[in-house]
């Protein structure tokens, strides 16, 4: 009986000991200020801090404010579907029209007829995946590698998202079906 006390009893002076030393966030903190969803702001924040004692606390107390905020931080973005897919330009040419001489003479308002913007859904599904593509691609002609693969889908399944979110209508009950099925067929090519 009395070896048990001594082990809670340094236990709870332990733990004592520990919430002295380190100080407790909350995790589940809002993010109020629009300024904490920016990237960079925690960075520069860090950066401005003065090299004077207390900088190693100080630099502990931002890390923990960014951590206890980026929760928050992460669910408002999982909502908002720009930061899902690359920042494609619309007023660019369609990629099938990418290679034509004549429309790079021609009047802008020729050239707005065969950009993207004018272009069906497809146009703008290729240069999201062609830019997803680009990214983990080793060399131009590498076409069938697993990263290539992955981004290729990846785009697909995100803008099969996208387009979900855009639709508030019965047919969204449709294309769900139509993205679960991309997606297992997705997970099939990889079990072959």
């Amino acid at each position: 009986m009395p070896r048990s006390w001594f082990v809670q009893s340094r236990f709870l002076s332990f733990s004592c000991f520990m919430l002295n030393r380190f100080k407790w966030y909350n995790i589940r903190r809002p993010a109020i200020d629009p300024k904490h969803a920016d990237p960079t702001y925690y960075e520069n924040l860090a950066l401005s801090v003065p090299l004077v004692q207390g900088y190693i606390d100080r630099l502990g107390e931002i890390w923990f404010e960014m951590f206890s905020v980026s929760r928050d931080v992460n669910f408002k973005r999982a909502r908002d579907s720009t930061h899902w897919l690359p920042h494609v330009d619309i007023k660019q040419l369609k990629a099938e029209y990418e290679s034509v001489k004549a429309l790079e003479t021609a009047p802008d308002s020729v050239k707005k007829l065969f950009s993207i913007e004018f272009g069906r859904r497809k146009d703008l599904t290729f240069q999201w995946k062609r830019a997803l593509m680009n990214k983990v691609r080793q060399n131009e002609l590498d076409t069938s590698s697993l990263e290539v693969r992955i981004a290729k889908h990846t785009a697909l399944i995100r803008h099969w998202s996208k387009l979900l979110s855009e639709m508030k209508s019965v047919c969204a009950f449709y294309l769900f079906i139509l993205l679960l099925r991309l997606i297992f067929t997705f997970v099939e090519t990889f079990h072959k």
